[in-house]
């Protein structure tokens, strides 16, 4: 076990950190059998990890610094606080900001109980079954525990995903890693 932001979490085969080999293990073999199989398993398995590799990349070279103030911005306006303890965060509910620092990505969201949402996220086996094409984004649930290097937290009794999307929409597109659903 390890201890991560005040919370202890267990180590596993996949690891807790993103790697493009991580990002595919799992259900690949099943998708694969489940389509129409126009190209053999190694093609799809090496299209989605070069894909994964390119768009790690392509992340990292965004700027910090204008991440970092836009965060900051946003922070400000919203009155969250960071949570270096998220143990703090048990039973509560509200709104929480996932910072990966790495990637120079956000992830915002709500719950009724923060800490058991953050875990979930944490511990959900979300593997790529296809390459990334222009406009997708990877999923909060393929990063792994230790790429969410702060957390924000701002507590609220009444929580609605409409809200999310609001705040959302308030960062950078290429800051943010939430799907947008259309209403």
């Amino acid at each position: 076990m390890i201890e991560h932001l005040g919370v202890n979490i267990r180590e596993n085969k996949i690891g807790l950190k993103l790697t493009v080999a991580n990002s595919v293990t799992g259900k690949l073999e099943e998708v694969w059998e489940k389509s129409d199989r126009f190209k053999p398993l190694e093609i799809c398995r090496q299209e989605i990890e070069d894909s994964v590799s390119e768009r790690m990349e392509l992340l990292k070279e965004l700027s910090f610094d204008e991440f970092n103030a836009k965060l900051a911005e946003f922070i400000s306006n919203h009155r969250c606080k960071a949570y270096e303890n998220i143990q703090e965060l048990e039973g509560t509910s509200g709104y929480y900001i996932l910072v990966l620092d790495e990637y120079r990505q956000l992830y915002i969201g709500s719950s009724s109980d923060i800490l058991q949402r953050i875990r979930n996220h944490w511990t959900k086996k979300t593997y790529l079954s296809r390459p990334f094409y222009d406009g997708n984004q990877m999923r909060i649930d393929v990063f792994k525990a230790l790429d969410t290097t702060r957390v924000f937290a701002y507590k609220t009794k009444s929580l609605t995903m409409r809200r999310v999307d609001t705040l959302v929409k308030e960062i950078p597109d290429k800051f943010v890693i939430n799907t947008i659903l259309k209403y």
